[in-house]
């Protein structure tokens, strides 16, 4: 055997070798190269029932991405916790509704061998239905406002304020501000307000400079949302329960639809299929955020939960429709 034929087989056996490797890394790649003849009697992917699957995996993801959006400024808002704290007690709280969710995930196999896998998914979307009502805001109490440099003890924002209101007229030299009467009304001196803050062309505080400006690491419902003084705050047990029933709908409903579409697909390569479905869920983590943080920021939780819920119901009546659509896969090939 001449050098060269060494050198030739070598590099034949060395592209084999490359050659299996992409096969076994990435067979659905592979699999796209081959002329491969296709059975007729295979039958084909329902993609109807696919896309029907791919719309509820897009707001199974939209819903807990609304609930790991919501969960911190609803926490310090409403239940007054500075950012520190909210990181903490919500993180603990997540842990926990994490482990309820790994033991979900264990009983929701066992569950789908004796119940139907649609049902199971139309319960946990219920679940997570529940877990929004849960959160809505009910009875008179107010949420706490801010306590960043206001003193709101007896009853009095300091932002409101204005030096008209003590007779002080700045283009009159001899005209003065009765530092004690500032001090009765929980106002600090004039020497302590931000100049920012002060319209020095009328002696007045500026209070949207103040509401843009204040430090919304610490807790209370920022004056800058009008629905503050109005809408009743959620309590903390509102709060943990909401996230006890999310711990329990998601997993059951995330499971389910994976498993629906993955039977759907059958035993055709899903790599693709599993890609649009993988893209569905990151768009629905995209928007859940932007969505919920604006309506809240504008309308307050009773608004936005009450979108959330509406969701959910438009869910699970379009679950109902396509009840039918979602079973696994059937090949055209008659039984032997």
């Amino acid at each position: 055997m001449t050098h060269s034929t060494e050198v030739c087989n070598r590099r034949h056996d060395r592209f084999s070798f490359h050659l299996f490797e992409c096969c076994f890394l990435f067979p659905d790649l592979f699999c796209c190269f081959l002329v491969v003849p296709v059975d007729e009697d295979e039958g084909s992917i329902d993609y109807k029932a696919a896309l029907a699957c791919i719309t509820l995996f897009f707001f199974v993801l939209f819903i807990f991405a609304v609930f790991e959006t919501i969960i911190s400024p609803l926490s310090m808002d409403e239940l007054d916790w500075s950012g520190p704290e909210a990181a903490l007690y919500n993180g603990v709280m997540l842990l926990v509704a994490g482990i309820i969710s790994v033991g979900i995930f264990v009983m929701v196999k066992a569950l789908a061998k004796r119940f139907d896998e649609r049902a199971i998914f139309i319960v946990g979307l219920t679940i997570c239905g529940l877990a929004f009502i849960c959160y809505q805001p009910f009875g008179s109490e107010l949420p706490a406002s801010p306590s960043n440099g206001t003193d709101t003890s007896n009853g009095t924002d300091a932002t409101i304020y204005s030096t008209s209101d003590f007779d002080y007229d700045p283009s009159d030299v001899h005209s003065e501000i009765d530092i004690r009467s500032l001090s009765m009304a929980g106002i600090p001196p004039l020497s302590n307000w931000p100049s920012a803050h002060m319209d020095h062309s009328v002696g007045s505080v500026n209070r949207k400079e103040c509401d843009k400006n204040e430090d919304t690491s610490k807790g209370g419902c920022p004056r800058k949302y009008d629905w503050c003084k109005t809408v009743p705050m959620v309590h903390l047990g509102q709060i943990l329960g909401g996230c006890f029933l999310v711990a329990i709908g998601y997993p059951a409903c995330a499971v389910m639809v994976y498993t629906i579409y993955s039977k759907i697909l059958g035993p055709k390569p899903q790599g693709t299929m599993m890609g649009f479905l993988t893209a569905a869920g990151s768009g629905a983590r995209t928007l859940g955020p932007i969505f919920v943080s604006n309506v809240y920021a504008a309308y307050g939780p009773r608004v936005a939960f009450a979108a959330i819920t509406g969701i959910i119901l438009l869910c699970v009546v379009f679950c109902l429709l396509v009840y039918k659509k979602l079973v696994p896969y059937q090949s055209k090939r008659p039984l032997v």
